[in-house]
């Protein structure tokens, strides 16, 4: 077990950084493809994803206006198709989800990523699994308020074999929003 006290631990996504980068950036033209197909898109651009077993998900932080904009969208319209896409690098997984209207009027991009051997993530995975759904709880800086994305099939974030490079193949899922 790591005794290194927090304020000394590295994040985990600061060792990787250029893959989180090519992630987002995997994200970008993922959410340009569903705009030019005529969808209302959402990018979330994620300042901490942090695993919480006790919210069944993650605790994910992002700037005031997309998430005024992620409220709007999902005030209006039901997000049922899911997409997640991985990729693993450094003992870290990174994911986007996209999570869709059936009919391709919106879309909600949010790229999430974990740390391989953080004992929240193995809770968070044994305690989603025996749930059958992991939830992401998208808030603001002010914490005062959340949206949750739900995705209904946690194999998609723990299940199988990421590849190890930026190029991961997509691995489909349910989930709502």
């Amino acid at each position: 077990m790591d005794q290194t006290p927090d304020a000394d631990r590295e994040h985990p996504i600061e060792r990787v950084a250029d893959h989180w980068e090519a992630v987002v950036d995997d994200m970008n033209a993922t959410a340009d493809q569903l705009r030019d197909a005529g969808a209302d898109v959402v990018e979330l651009h994620p300042g901490d994803v942090v695993p919480r077993p006790d919210l069944g998900g993650f605790d994910v932080l992002v700037p005031n206006s997309e998430f005024d904009a992620l409220r709007e969208v999902v005030a209006d319209t039901a997000l049922p198709a899911t997409d997640v896409f991985r990729a693993q690098a450094d003992d870290v997984a990174f994911f986007v989800a996209v999570l869709a209207a059936d009919d391709g009027s919106a879309a909600v991009c949010c790229p999430l990523y974990y740390h391989l051997t953080d004992d929240e993530v193995a809770q968070l995975q044994r305690d989603v699994y025996q749930e059958g759904s992991l939830r992401a709880f998208v808030r603001p800086l002010a914490n005062d308020e959340a949206v949750v994305l739900q995705f209904d099939d946690p194999d998609v974030f723990f299940g199988g074999e990421a590849d190890d490079t930026d190029d991961a193949p997509a691995v489909d899922g349910d989930g709502t929003a």
